[in-house]
């Protein structure tokens, strides 16, 4: 007599990120989605971190120990009984140095998915990147997305207000300007010119007058692979060779940047004789850069200098 074999255990459902929390000294808050009951592993380079049973709903809340400064990609591990399965998306994290987290440098934490772009989930330290425009606006000022692309390319794109002025800026050096779409969306692309190193992204919402109305700031960090043209690696901003979406509403493009790395023995004199061919316009530079330039006469090897066009 042949008996009638088991049914196949159905899939276990893949766990996912909702919230990734940071601290610049490394304390984080992980919260997710996983099959009601399945016990779920942070983890990180092949070991487990911390582990936490989701609940009847699927939720679950993971408090890991302190990561230390440096970069970490994050992924999940879900088991119930014998059925395991893995996250499709990582989460990495960039966690600054003790000496850059005590002069309030954030940590960065961003998601990546499969033909998604790269998400911002958390930049302590930062003004926040969800801060909404002034009341009435039908929709908030907001920078959804900051990818780098291969070749020393950016891919940055958000929402605001319908048909509202949008002005973008590096390291409070203007960008660009561009128009919301009717469903509010905005996007620019810069085609190449980035050099790798860290960038403080600024939006602008523009008034009918002329004065911003609103402002959102986000942190990035362009990889070392962007200036070498690869794809490779993973990471917050990491770059892509997907090709270029094609330009719709409220998309505009920059087809060069001009930025220079802070090699050692460099000064702002010196930056400014090479690019503008006199070494008195330095001023310029450093009024692009004063975010990050406290004083003129000292800059440092690894910073990332936007630099005004010429004219």
């Amino acid at each position: 007599m042949n008996l009638p074999s088991a049914a196949p255990a159905s899939a276990l459902a893949k766990p996912s990120f909702d919230v990734v929390r940071v601290e610049p000294g490394g304390d984080a808050v992980v919260a997710g989605r996983a099959e009601p009951g399945a016990e779920v592993a942070l983890m990180a380079g092949g070991r487990t971190l911390a582990q936490a049973r989701a609940d009847a709903d699927g939720n679950f809340v993971i408090l890991p120990p302190p990561l230390p400064p440096g970069e970490h990609v994050l992924t999940l591990r879900a088991q119930a009984g014998e059925r395991v399965a893995a996250s499709e998306q990582a989460v990495t994290i960039l966690s600054p140095a003790r000496e850059a987290a005590a002069r309030g440098a954030p940590a960065i934490a961003a998601l990546d998915a499969p033909n998604q772009p790269t998400r911002v989930l958390s930049a302590p330290g930062a003004p926040s990147a969800e801060r909404a425009a002034p009341a009435g606006a039908d929709k908030p000022l907001r920078i959804g997305a900051v990818e780098a692309q291969a070749g020393g390319g950016a891919f940055l794109s958000g929402q605001a207000p319908a048909g509202a002025t949008v002005r973008l800026y590096l390291n409070d050096s203007f960008v660009a300007s561009v128009t919301a779409a009717p469903d509010g969306e905005w996007s620019v692309r810069i085609d190449r010119g980035m050099s790798p190193g860290s960038y403080a992204v600024r939006a602008d919402l523009i008034g009918a007058d002329g004065r911003p109305l609103g402002r959102v700031e986000a942190p990035f960090e362009a990889p070392v692979e962007l200036a070498l043209g690869s794809a490779s690696g993973s990471g917050a901003g990491g770059p892509s060779e997907a090709a270029p979406a094609p330009l719709g509403p409220g998309a505009a493009v920059v087809r060069e940047m001009r930025t220079a790395r802070v090699e050692r023995g460099d000064s702002l004199w010196r930056i400014s004789r090479n690019i503008y061919g006199e070494g008195l316009r330095y001023s310029q530079i450093y009024d692009a850069n004063a975010s990050q330039i406290r004083n003129p006469n000292l800059i440092y090897p690894g910073q990332v200098l936007v630099v005004p066009q010429k004219d």
